[in-house]
């Protein structure tokens, strides 16, 4: 049962992603401009993705807003959890552009203020409500169920959302990055997953989980000004 339900949920975070990629590539094929695409693309992409999120909560979650993180936080995910994004985004960047000299590629169109409003805000918040609200709460009846990873239990639901959140980062391998870069961004982009997860399985909330993310994005970006 929980394998099944578990497949049921890749599949559908995945048709979110694929419908709101191919809204957002429609969009670009009609750009007045070719450059202004780079721009178009992915905040129509993360735009759907929160739209079809939303959606699906209100229709297979039926409206319970409770159950998918959207509410107040029950408890405080305390500020060392909190905080452990940004360390997350600067110990990715170290990583990729100290040492294996690679930026993860996507953005090096954008101004400084189109990262702050698209990779800091509209890109965590989307990416959250997908992954840490719908499809981690779809997964909720399996929060008493937990993995061993090393000598840390995570929850099922934890696990599974983590998973989902590293391979959906797997399409940057189009960009031409390596294959090591891209293992170290899979392992850092589970680690934030992770640590998102807990904030949203403790605190009941979608919110710190959206906070540690944006504060990872925070990290990685400005580690990458310090680099360059």
């Amino acid at each position: 049962m929980t394998f099944r339900r578990t497949a049921l949920v890749f599949l559908l975070g995945a048709a979110i992603l694929m419908i709101s990629s191919g809204l957002a590539m429609s969009l670009a094929d009609h750009a007045a401009k070719p450059g202004s695409a780079r721009w178009h693309v992915p905040v129509a992409t993360h735009f759907g993705m929160l739209v079809f999120s939303l959606l699906a909560i209100a229709t297979i979650g039926k409206r319970d807003w409770k159950r998918f993180g959207l509410c107040r936080p029950q408890v405080c995910a305390g500020p060392l959890i909190t905080l452990s994004g940004l360390a997350v985004g600067f110990a990715s960047t170290l990583v990729l552009d100290g040492i294996l000299r690679e930026t993860i590629p996507g953005t090096e169109a954008f101004t400084f203020w189109q990262v702050v409003l698209f990779v800091w805000l509209l890109a965590s918040f989307a990416e959250e409500t997908l992954v840490r609200g719908l499809l981690q709460g779809l997964l909720s009846p399996f929060e008493n169920r937990s993995i061993r990873i090393v000598r840390i239990r995570l929850s099922v639901p934890v696990v599974v959302a983590a998973l989902f959140f590293a391979v959906m980062h797997l399409p940057l391998l189009t960009f031409g990055i390596s294959g090591p870069a891209m293992l170290v961004i899979l392992a850092f982009t589970f680690l934030l997953g992770a640590l998102a997860g807990l904030a949203r399985e403790k605190t009941g909330s979608l919110f710190p989980a959206i906070a540690i993310h944006a504060l990872g994005n925070v990290g990685g970006t400005l580690t990458g000004f310090l680099l360059t």
